[in-house]
């Protein structure tokens, strides 16, 4: 039996906090063009945050996604490329990596 890390890994720990720096990136934004006149500039560096920000978002739902369900298929901690474990530390770093170590340089 492979020895991997707890399928319970903090996936909503980590996307909470995602979602809180993203959250904040956009609080930063908005304080930074707050005093700015051109009203055109204003909505154009909004809406261009904003897409950064959903797009971020959504490649970090997709892999975590992704990851739950490799949990479900019994892949989950086991190196996509080579089929190695993952190695414990990497996992909780980056619980929704599928590359272990040496594949990853």
């Amino acid at each position: 039996m492979r020895d991997t890390i707890d399928p319970n890994a903090p996936f909503d720990a980590r996307l909470n906090d995602v979602l809180g720096r993203l959250r904040q990136m956009e609080g930063d934004f908005q304080a930074d063009i707050a005093s700015a006149t051109d009203a055109k500039l204003i909505d154009r560096v909004l809406d261009q945050a904003r897409i950064a920000i959903e797009q971020a978002s959504e490649q970090h739902l997709r892999q975590i996604d992704a990851a739950l369900a490799r949990m479900v298929d019994g892949e989950y901690g086991y190196c996509a490329n080579c089929g190695a474990a993952i190695g414990v530390e990497r996992l909780e770093r980056l619980p929704a990596t599928i590359l272990c170590e040496r594949c990853c340089r």
